[in-house]
């Protein structure tokens, strides 16, 4: 589906050799039951998820029979940020809580508690001995009008990613749902995009305006 489409675009490689590693380490947060650890499988069968992190008890059962891994139990805003650079983990992959941005709700923003554990991640990244060289980030439509957009490139950029941003939807790839959802793909300097030798660092490309099955598909919930 979108997830496995964006997966791919992530997995795309770039003119830096060690951007193409045989098997990248991956942290996943805010895992679930494992959606975007499936499609980065699919899209790059070699990568290694050295550690999934989420609260919920229930999801991680599901997370470890799907995957014979459990994800870490931890509040990620307390989590001691030298623990991250001891997984030495390449990748990221990040579907963040969406209840602060989904247009049926409060709409929050930054100033909902449960966006606090994702802004204390965007604090950390640009402060770690070995921060990630590529960036996933998937959120329901309504996240690429928000606050926490601002915040999250404005980080991104300031490190030296590239992003490229899109809203997609399992219709565009052959299922018959409509799911649209937001995904940020970033990439750190001097990695570039394959189909692109001409990105600017600090910039990207974006297709968020919505169009086509996408835009229409975001009309709906």
């Amino acid at each position: 589906g979108a997830a496995s489409g964006a997966a791919s675009g992530l997995a795309v490689a770039s003119s830096d050799p060690s951007s193409s590693s045989s098997s990248p380490r991956v942290l996943e947060f805010y895992c679930g039951i494992g959606g975007l650890h499936y499609s980065l499988l699919r899209a790059r069968p070699t990568a290694q998820v050295v550690a999934a992190f989420d609260l919920n008890p229930n999801g991680n059962d599901v997370y470890e029979h799907n995957f014979g891994k459990r994800p870490l139990q931890k509040n990620l805003f307390g989590y001691p940020a030298a623990q991250y650079d001891k997984f030495a983990a390449s990748v990221w992959l990040l579907s963040p809580p969406c209840q602060p941005f989904t247009r049926q709700g409060l709409q929050k923003d930054t100033a909902d508690g449960r966006s606090q554990s994702f802004l204390r991640l965007l604090d950390i990244v640009p402060k770690l001995k070995h921060p990630p060289t590529h960036i996933l980030v998937e959120n329901v439509v309504g996240f690429e009008t928000s606050e926490m957009r601002e915040v999250m490139l404005e980080t991104l950029h300031g490190m030296g990613f590239t992003t490229r941003e899109h809203l997609l939807t399992p219709r565009q790839f052959g299922v018959p749902y409509s799911r649209p959802r937001y995904f940020c793909l970033a990439k750190r300097a001097p990695l570039r995009w394959a189909d692109d030798d001409n990105a600017g660092v600090g910039g990207g490309d974006t297709d968020i305006g919505g169009g086509g099955d996408v835009g229409a598909a975001a009309g709906g919930g």
